[in-house]
């Protein structure tokens, strides 16, 4: 509603404007006609000392010498009104003409920059709600994630299965072998976290990490789909300009570091609950997203510490 109201407000500047300019220019108009006026007024006088001068003639031309005079005096004031009133009127109407057609012009191009930028925010408005809903869909689906993990730490806690040693496993003196497993060379590690392992309750070939490998794998998708949202919607609302729009960005940014936090929280209480402790050292830190906000850590790299921590 603003803007409509400061368009207005900038339609009636206009308008004063050329008003004041139209004001100008019939001044102008006036002061020239004065001066024809003036220049007339001379040529009457001068017609009048002429008259005045042959009347002193010869008193046999005296009569029709003045009707002569008369009928010249005539004609001539005849022509300079016929000339005023065609300049006058022609010159107001080509300058009434000019005003018009660039105040026309004006007027027509506010009216379309206006529906444009009417568009872009319907638009905006647009692009807004639907970012909206999706982040709505993605809240909802990491409260049912964790929802779940809470419902298998529960089954986990009442089952607590063991290990029974099978044909899966072999018990074998090769110092070289890291991992009792069968086939199994020691690399890999149920926590992403590590690269290897050296006990068989660590190794993701065990059939009761297949569970916990299955949800990291879920807890890594989700957050990679979230980082793809947050760099989708960071590119689409890159170029907007509105204010009303950078508003909203800046509540749906917040939203969206909400969102990490709480991915973050289910893996640590992941990493605190399911995981099981290996006292091994890791390896190295491991990527596991990006941190795209306006804030201070904008763009960075965000790693995942040896004691379960995040990083950048």
């Amino acid at each position: 509603m603003d803007y409509i109201d400061n368009l207005r407000s900038e339609i009636t500047k206009i308008q004063e404007n050329e008003n004041e300019s139209l004001k100008i220019e019939l001044i102008e108009s006036v002061k020239h006609i004065e001066e024809l006026n003036i220049i007339f007024q001379n040529e009457i006088k001068n017609i009048r000392e002429d008259y005045e001068n042959r009347k002193t003639c010869d008193e046999f031309n005296h009569n029709n010498e003045k009707e002569k005079l008369a009928k010249e005096f005539s004609e001539k004031i005849e022509i300079l009104k016929n000339d005023y009133r065609l300049k006058n009127s022609l010159e107001f109407k080509r300058i009434k003409d000019e005003k018009d057609l660039v105040f026309s012009k004006k007027v027509k191009k506010m009216e379309q920059n206006f529906n444009a930028k009417n568009q872009q925010l319907a638009s905006a408005n647009s692009e807004i709600t639907k970012k909206q809903n999706e982040l709505r869909d993605k809240e909802r689906e990491i409260n049912s994630l964790k929802d779940q993990h809470k419902k298998d730490l529960e089954e986990f806690d009442s089952t607590k299965p063991t290990v029974s040693f099978n044909d899966d496993i072999q018990i074998i003196s090769n110092k070289e072998s890291k991992c009792p497993g069968k086939k199994c060379d020691g690399s890999g590690h149920v926590d992403p976290k590590y690269k290897r392992h050296n006990i068989f309750e660590n190794c993701p070939k065990n059939p009761r990490n297949a569970h916990f490998i299955n949800l990291i794998s879920q807890l890594t998708s989700a957050n990679e789909k979230l980082q793809l949202e947050i760099k989708n919607l960071n590119i689409s609302l890159e170029n907007e300009e509105l204010i009303s729009r950078e508003y909203r960005i800046d509540e749906l940014e917040n939203e969206v570091y909400k969102l990490t936090e709480k991915i973050q929280d289910l893996q640590e209480t992941l990493e605190k609950s399911i995981l099981p402790s290996s006292g091994e050292k890791n390896v190295g830190p491991i990527k596991v997203g990006k941190y795209d906000s306006k804030g201070a850590r904008r763009g960075r790299d965000v790693y995942m510490g040896t004691s379960g921590g995040y990083f950048l």
